[in-house]
C-alpha cells in the first residue's frame, strides 16, 4: 500500500475511520455516505488539500495543502529525509518543494482511487512517472507555486509537517546499517609550488 493511500486509509479522519466512528451517526457511515464525503474531499476547496475546506466557496477555503493528509505524507518525507539536506542559513532553495508536490498529488490518487476503484476491488496503479509525472508538475505550478510566493504559508506548512514528526507514524522507519563500500578519502593537502628566492611573489606558498 503506497504511503499516500495509507495517509487517506488509515488515517484518524479518512474512510476506515469514518466508517467506525461511532460518534457519527450511522446514516453517515454507510458506504454511499462515505463515498459522498470522499468526492466532497476533492473537490475544489475540499479537506483532501484544505486545512480549513469551504467546497461551497472555494475561494474562500483557507490553508491549502495543509489538509492533514497531505501534512502527513510531508512529515513522513522530512522524517525519512531528516539531515539529508544542507545549505546555507541565507539559501532559501532547500525548501523541498517537490516533496510537497509530490504529497498533494500522492493524496489526490488515493482519493480519486477511494471514490471510483476502491469499491470495485481494483488495486491502485503505480505511482510511476508516466501515470503521475504530469500530475505533480500540475501541482508544482499552481499551489506549490503559491507556496513559494508566500514564504509564510510555506514555513506554517513546513511547520505543521514537523509537529507530527513527534507522533509516531504506521510506517516503520528503516535502520541503516554499515556501509561495507564505504572507505574514508585519505586527507592531502595540495602540493606547494617551489619557491624561487628571486621571485618577486610573496613569500607565501602558493598553490594548486
Amino acid at each position: 500500500m503506497s504511503f499516500g493511500r495509507m495517509a487517506v486509509y488509515g488515517h484518524p479522519n479518512g474512510p476506515q475511520a469514518r466508517r467506525e466512528d461511532r460518534k457519527i451517526p450511522k446514516d453517515e457511515r454507510t458506504e454511499a455516505a462515505i463515498l459522498e464525503w470522499v468526492n466532497d474531499a476533492i473537490e475544489q476547496g475540499g479537506a483532501a488539500h484544505w486545512g480549513r475546506p469551504n467546497i461551497i466557496d472555494p475561494e474562500s477555503a483557507k490553508d491549502q495543502l495543509q489538509s492533514k493528509f497531505v501534512l502527513k505524507v510531508v512529515a513522513y518525507h522530512l522524517r525519512m529525509s531528516m539531515g539529508s539536506i544542507w545549505s546555507p542559513e541565507d539559501d532559501e532553495s532547500a525548501d523541498p518543494v517537490g516533496a510537497i508536490a509530490l504529497a498533494a498529488c500522492a493524496i489526490e490518487r488515493s482519493f480519486e482511487w477511494y471514490s471510483k476503484n476502491q469499491l470495485k476491488g481494483l488495486p491502485q496503479a503505480k505511482f510511476s512517472k508516466k501515470l503521475a509525472g504530469e500530475d505533480m508538475g500540475r501541482w508544482r505550478d499552481s499551489a506549490v507555486q503559491d507556496l513559494i510566493d508566500k514564504p509564510h504559508r510555506l514555513e506554517r506548512l513546513l511547520t505543521s509537517a514537523m509537529a507530527l514528526l513527534s507522533v509516531p507514524l504506521r510506517t516503520s522507519v528503516p535502520k541503516h546499517g554499515v556501509n561495507r563500500r564505504y572507505v574514508r578519502e585519505r586527507s592531502s593537502s595540495p602540493p606547494a609550488v617551489p619557491y624561487d628566492a628571486g621571485d618577486e611573489r610573496s613569500s607565501e606558498s602558493v598553490f594548486i
